[in-house]
């Protein structure tokens, strides 16, 4: 179990950094929590490895549209994870 061996609990923001195995770690963090009841938002300030949706959740675009905001919130209620970036 990572979450305890890394003291994460509810409500903590948690970041990876580091030269290899973050998208891994992020999504394995993701799942754990989310297996434990945990709603999860991963998001990303640069290039992360691409993984199927069975593994992200939903993957959202923010094109800056009210929508987009609708869909995350949906998103984390229906399945309890996402995954967000926006568009540049």
């Amino acid at each position: 179990m990572i979450l305890p061996a890394f003291g994460i609990v509810r409500g903590d923001v948690v970041s990876a950094v580091g030269a290899g195995g973050k998208t891994t770690l992020v999504y394995r963090i993701a799942a754990e929590a989310q297996a434990s009841g945990l709603r999860v938002l991963v998001t990303t300030t640069t290039h992360m490895g691409t993984l199927g949706e069975e593994v992200t959740g939903p993957v959202l675009i923010d094109d800056g549209s009210p929508g987009t905001l609708v869909a995350l919130g949906e998103a984390l209620a229906e399945g309890g994870r996402a995954n967000a970036s926006y568009s540049v």
